[in-house]
């Protein structure tokens, strides 16, 4: 099995991910023999051969719940991380019928099947998976209680209608769960509302346009205002149902104007009806009587909303600045 890249480290690192010592000072003739121990460390990870591009049926284990079979559509450009012939790894560990984070050859795989059954977690389900156009149908949302990195890195993603059907009331952590996601432009109503940390939920979602309403009610910081802040900053955000209840999750013990609370949509085209939904759908936090605390729109649709408007939001302790 010849693998070809031209960074070996990220090869090393999905072999070390799978629980296997090698070195980093390791040669390329002696990687495929690293590789192949990771089947003796992880004996629940399948490789299906694919001998052409196209769409493979991988015959999963009693442990997926009933499904009898899953078919993938991956798509191998030639002298890349692999060739035709060779095996792309498919992860299998009863909860997901295609689940790993560090596959080498991951990037590659296309298309998932509907209805494939989830157990409690979506931990980096789909993570790094850079062809992936749909979101697929998931089955028995409602036990999952993490959603960390669910999609992140999957640069080509556009299609997330079937997630209108996600239960997500039982998540707590959807951090980094949409980074990367550089194409996608439309995300519908999410609900939320017992997410605790959500770092870098949309960071690097250089095209998101349209967002449904998200519930934030127990979300318990929205910074810090840095590479793992909620929101991307410049973004395009253009029509936004408002973030629901964001800011009682808070505490009351921070300060004032704390960069790790603030709400900042860095948006040069969002539309001053979703900038109402902003303002009408944060939660009061002067009653909770947590400390005042920013939302930061960008000064160049400062003119769209009028100073009585602003007076919502600064009734229930938020101060709207335009930076």
């Amino acid at each position: 099995m010849e693998y070809y890249h031209n960074d070996k480290s990220k090869i090393i690192d999905g072999i070390k991910a799978k629980g296997v010592s090698v070195d980093y000072d390791i040669t390329m003739q002696e990687i495929p023999e690293k590789i192949g121990e990771i089947t003796e460390v992880d004996l629940q990870e399948k490789e299906v051969e694919i001998t052409e591009n196209g769409t493979t049926t991988v015959e999963p284990d009693e442990d997926h719940n009933g499904l009898t079979s899953v078919e993938i559509t991956v798509n191998v450009p030639q002298g890349d991380y692999f060739k035709d012939n060779e095996n792309v790894p498919v992860g299998n560990d009863g909860s997901h019928a295609v689940y790993n984070s560090s596959n080498i050859a991951v990037k590659y795989i296309k298309e998932l099947p509907d209805n494939l059954p989830v157990g409690t977690s979506l931990y980096n389900a789909f993570s790094g998976m850079e062809e992936l156009t749909k979101a697929p149908v998931l089955l028995n949302t409602s036990s999952v209680t993490n959603a960390q990195g669910a999609f992140r890195n999957c640069k080509k993603l556009t299609d997330t209608s079937a997630m209108e059907n996600y239960d997500l009331s039982s998540v707590t952590d959807t951090r980094f769960m949409f980074e990367g996601c550089t194409s996608l432009k439309v995300l519908p109503a999410l609900n939320t509302g017992n997410v605790v940390d959500g770092y870098g939920m949309f960071t690097g979602c250089s095209s998101l346009e349209t967002i449904g309403l998200i519930d934030f009610g127990s979300l318990a910081k929205t910074g810090p205002v840095s590479y793992q802040s909620l929101m991307p900053s410049p973004c395009v955000f253009k029509d936004v149902a408002g973030f629901k209840d964001l800011g009682k999750g808070f505490d009351t013990s921070i300060s004032e104007h704390d960069g790790a609370y603030q709400l900042l949509i860095n948006s040069t085209v969002i539309t001053r009806q979703s900038m109402l939904n902003i303002i009408n759908n944060v939660y009061d936090i002067a009653t909770k009587g947590v400390a005042r605390q920013y939302i930061t729109f960008n000064r160049a649709v400062q003119n769209q909303i009028t100073a009585e408007e602003i007076a919502v939001a600064t009734a229930k302790g938020w101060d709207v600045r335009f930076s």
